[in-house]
């Protein structure tokens, strides 16, 4: 659980959050905008201790960012919780390829 910003900016609702272990997605969620914060929920298929990349798309401004860090995670743990919820900054800019796979991948689609 994870409260997300961009560059110190609010998300949107409708945008979305991907999680992936290599070039894998592994899960995707779309914001929750409450009270001016936006939050995540997001659950990802692990195989077991892995480390997590996410990447986030702005649906309105049609770009997309990374964290700069990977997040360890392994099956049935829990990252954050109210009121401890993770900090979730996005800045880096991502590649093209990657957005295509947060748009289209095998596990999430856009309509």
């Amino acid at each position: 659980f994870g409260i997300s910003t961009v560059d110190g900016v609010i998300e949107e609702e409708g945008d979305i959050i991907a999680a992936y272990v290599g070039d894998e997605l592994r899960g995707a969620q779309s914001i929750i905008l409450h009270e001016g914060v936006s939050y995540i929920t997001l659950n990802a298929n692990m195989k077991g201790d892995e480390s997590l990349r996410l990447y986030y798309w702005d649906s309105s401004e049609e770009k997309g960012y990374s964290m700069l860090n990977e997040i360890n995670a392994s099956i049935g743990k829990t990252l954050g919780s109210y009121p401890d919820l993770l900090n979730l900054h996005f800045s880096t800019p991502c590649s093209h390829m990657i957005l295509t796979l947060i748009l289209v991948g095998p596990f999430y689609l856009l309509v």
